[in-house]
């Protein structure tokens, strides 16, 4: 006679095991691709933020830089070394408090940018902080004119936002020189301005750096 086997299938127990189990590895591997996205977002924001603050940085001190060049002839009066407007005089660079608050943060420059050697001062270039926006701008005026009201950083308007105030908020863009402006820009041997920016994610605003950095202006007179 033959034996049967007998067919067994699992338990009652040993499927609601088996569930539990792959329940437990499911969450552990969707929790990990949830990090995972989680990292790669911060990561992004993070490589944003410092991107946009570094480009800021970078063009701003290459202006800065440019102040007081001129391209005209040897020995002849540089325009761009003392431009007079009104009753104020516009070193090749200056700083202004532009909301009140004790602390620079707005400048106003000039220089040959064209290097047409023009014998007036044609072009002026100027970078403010916007605390309602958290963001920076920037402005370009063109034909320039002698005598005209006292160049400040609310002289003239048009300024346009160089940083993207939807995923960017500046909470700092400042400027000192060293040392502080005198009558004559001739009068100090050595400037040297310190440019400062700080930003934090609006998506995140545990995300923050700041920048900081000093530049020579290479054009002394």
């Amino acid at each position: 006679m033959l034996n049967r086997r007998r067919e067994q299938g699992l338990t009652l127990i040993e499927l609601m095991i088996g569930l539990l189990l792959g329940l437990i590895v499911t969450g552990i591997a969707i929790s990990m691709y949830v990090s995972t996205l989680g990292i790669t977002g911060q990561t992004v924001r993070t490589v944003m933020l410092n991107q946009e603050l570094r480009l800021v940085l970078e063009l701003v001190t290459a202006d800065i830089r440019r102040a007081g060049h001129w391209d005209g002839s040897v020995g002849a009066d540089n325009p761009h070394a003392e431009v007079v407007s009104g009753a104020t005089k516009l070193l090749p660079i200056s700083v202004f408090d532009n909301d009140g608050d004790g602390v620079d943060d707005c400048v106003i420059l000039t220089y040959d940018y064209d290097k047409d050697g023009a014998s007036e001062p044609e072009h002026i270039f100027g970078f403010r902080y916007n605390a309602v926006s958290g963001s920076v701008s920037s402005l370009e005026v063109t034909n320039v004119t002698s005598g005209a009201a006292p160049v400040t950083c609310g002289t003239y308007s048009g300024w346009l936002e160089m940083t993207d105030s939807r995923s960017t908020k500046i909470t700092e863009f400042s400027f000192d020189i060293s040392p502080s402006p005198v009558a004559s820009w001739a009068e100090s041997s050595s400037k040297e301005i310190e440019v400062t920016i700080v930003g934090e994610s609006r998506s995140d605003d545990r995300l923050s750096r700041g920048l900081v950095e000093s530049v020579r202006v290479r054009n002394e007179y």
